[in-house]
């Protein structure tokens, strides 16, 4: 490393790393084949044969069996190790569905029973188009929104794995096993990931969407195409790529992350892992109040709704997969003497009047999700029948691998409803809570515009400005309170116009800021900023991309005691990842050059970075937006005047969560 106690002119570059994170690639498997993925020839649907009123009997049976089981121990907070997931009933293959009831069903929609002849048709059609589509894999693993080339491969493996054995048709599990193969042998590393903050999409969407993969290669099992070497890669693939990258917050994203838990450790056939996941769902249930609400979810302002049946859309998921593992968590009640099925009352009873949702003025009303169809099947309510038929046949739609559940999961209504014909409602909307609604509703405006970014800064705390637009009403005042690291609120100062304020934030530490309007002793609705945390990227991070001859110098006054310095025309530095606010940090002198800098692939300025004196650590640029998204920066250096130098000390960002009225 080359030294810099003055000017730094450059060494021979000694560490010209690459974006990407760290990772292996996935080798053998680390447990044994669980004992659903037994060899087993493909089915002729034209030999199925099976009659509607066994399948009738077969499912009242069930039913009848699960009303009668016992709760499941509650587990103990903090514990070092798993619950025993003692089995309570018969451990069945498959995850949502096997591949025998799927025929069945199958058998069932050629006789045209419904919901699986609608079902069946809903699926094909589909397929006929996805079978076509080649895989796109991406490396490293960064995943930007809600719809995304993982989210549509996850949904492909899927979705052909179940045309495979509704159909038999073989070109569909090889057109899965071709999806899951391409993902394994190129998404070997992932970026952009956060575990315990909203401040990455990655993380979130690897938890809803990844076991897609496992439900779809569950299904082709028993095709020629998928061997016990592709087994072992994705049960490696999964545990050391897609594991490690879920989340564990307390909110929908952990409803996600344990989703995800769940599947890759009984694909594995690691039964610690399970446990620990089953166990980590019981402590999200502790969570749920004993009327049903949801806390993490109801703050979420107008989407409080929606992120509620979100979050319930995997719990209900895990419930289903324990109950084909011997384990009944669809009776566990929390430790709050909240429930999996209080929630889900709750939330049909405000999907039918959201006029009284008790958390938000106005809620917006999600469509249906296909959470209901296994739920319904499991309790059979025929109060939650409208919700249901309003979204059936449940097919590719949404963003999870949680699809297609009236063919997997549907059961037929017509018994249940006298008299109505299949797909209508002719139902009464669900019970009443048990706990009446505790919160007023409130005539003082929401706020709008919360946001922070960061300040001028040199140092450790780093100063950061929050700021929102002024309430609408008038002789309204303003409340602002802070928590740190999920700690109480606490009020803090505001300026003196009335929508900023200030504060310090310690590298890597969460905070979180809400703010309301006061109106006559009225409160509005709090506006929430999750996961604010600032984090410092060294220019010798594999996070950055570089191009051209850098290279690491050694300074005392440097961040980390280095950082990366070049004189090439044209070399250039570029990170890409999620931030809010953005900042970059370096040195200036009388030998330095320019300094060209691009956001998005536009031009934002161009920096001279002379002075009379060397000076290690200025802030050169900064960039904010209104809410934390995904961008890359590219750093160009430029001779100028003879004076050629150019260095990057490191590059500080700025991520959060905006929640409440002003966004979800």
């Amino acid at each position: 490393m080359a030294t810099e106690p003055d000017e730094g002119q450059p060494a021979a570059a000694t560490d010209n790393a690459s974006g990407g994170v760290a990772g292996s690639r996935p080798g053998n498997p680390a447990g044994p084949p669980a004992a659903d993925a037994v060899q087993r020839p493909p089915a002729d649907p034209r030999r199925r044969v099976l009659l509607v009123t066994a399948i009738a009997a077969v499912i009242v049976g069930v039913v009848v069996a699960i009303a009668n089981i016992p709760p499941e121990r509650p587990a103990t907070a903090g514990q070092d190790s798993p619950s025993p997931s003692t089995p309570v009933m018969a451990v069945v293959p498959g995850y949502l569905v096997s591949a025998d009831e799927l025929r069945r069903r199958g058998d069932l929609a050629a006789k045209g029973e419904e919901p699986y002849a609608s079902a069946v048709v809903n699926l094909m059609e589909w397929a006929h188009d996805a079978v076509k589509d080649p895989a796109h894999p991406t490396h490293p693993l960064l995943i930007v929104g809600t719809d995304n080339e993982f989210v549509d491969d996850a949904r492909r493996a899927y979705g052909l794995g179940l045309a495979y054995v509704v159909s038999g048709d073989e070109q569909y599990a090889l057109a899965a096993r071709r999806t899951i193969r391409s993902w394994m042998d190129v998404a070997t590393t992932t970026t952009d990931t956060c575990t315990d903050n909203g401040g990455c999409h990655t993380s979130l969407i690897i938890g809803r969407a990844g076991a897609g993969f496992a439900f779809g290669a569950d299904l082709i099992a028993g095709s020629q195409y998928w061997t016990a070497e592709d087994r072992g890669d994705l049960q490696a693939w999964m545990g050391n790529v897609l594991l490690p990258a879920a989340s564990h917050r307390i909110n929908n994203w952990g409803d996600a992350g344990t989703f995800l838990r769940v599947v890759a450790a009984d694909y594995a056939g690691d039964q610690r892992e399970f446990d620990l996941a089953i166990d980590k769902w019981r402590s999200l249930i502790d969570l749920i109040e004993p009327d049903g609400r949801i806390p993490e979810e109801v703050r979420r302002g107008a989407a409080g709704i929606s992120y509620t049946q979100e979050a319930l859309q995997y719990k209900v998921a895990v419930a289903r997969i324990a109950e084909r593992r011997g384990i009944n968590l669809w009776d566990y009640v929390g430790a709050q003497g909240g429930s999996l099925r209080k929630a889900i009352d709750r939330l049909a009873y405000y999907l039918h009047r959201p006029d009284e949702w008790p958390d938000y003025v106005g809620p917006t009303i999600p469509s249906t999700g296909p959470l209901w169809e296994i739920a319904y099947a499991h309790w059979q309510d025929e109060r939650w029948l409208d919700i249901l038929l309003d979204g059936r046949p449940y097919g590719d739609r949404g963003h999870s691998a949680i699809r297609w559940t009236t063919l997997t999961n549907g059961i037929p209504v017509v018994p249940l409803v006298a008299g109505a014909p299949s797909g209508s409602p002719g139902v009464t909307p669900g019970p009443t809570p048990t706990v009446a609604p505790s919160a007023p509703l409130v005539s003082a405006p929401p706020i709008a515009g919360l946001a922070v970014t960061l300040g001028s800064f040199l140092g450790n705390p780093l100063p950061v400005a929050i700021q929102w637009e002024a309430p609408g009403a008038a002789a309204a005042s303003v409340e602002l309170e802070r928590s740190i690291a999920g700690g109480d609120w606490s009020a803090m100062k505001i300026g003196s116009n009335g929508h900023s304020a200030s504060d310090s934030l310690p590298l890597s530490r969460v905070t979180a800021y809400r703010v309301r309007a006061v109106v006559a002793g009225s409160a509005g609705p709090w506006t929430t900023l999750d996961d604010v945390s600032v984090e410092r990227i060294e220019a010798t991070s594999r996070t950055v991309d570089l191009s051209g001859a850098w290279a690491r110098v050694g300074f005392s006054g440097y961040s980390g005691g280095s950082a990366l310095s070049t004189d090439a025309r044209g070399a250039k530095l570029v990170w890409r990842g999620t931030t809010q606010s953005i900042a970059i940090v370096g040195p200036t002198g009388p030998t330095r050059g320019r300094m060209l800098v691009d956001v998005d692939g536009a031009r934002e300025d161009d920096i001279d970075l002379r002075s009379s004196h060397f000076r290690p650590r200025n802030v050169l640029f900064t960039m904010s937006w209104d809410v934390a998204g995904v961008h890359e920066l590219e750093i160009e250096a430029r001779p100028s005047s003879g004076r050629r130098t150019v260095a990057v000390d490191d590059i500080v960002m700025l991520r959060s969560t905006l929640n409440g009225p002003a966004g979800s």
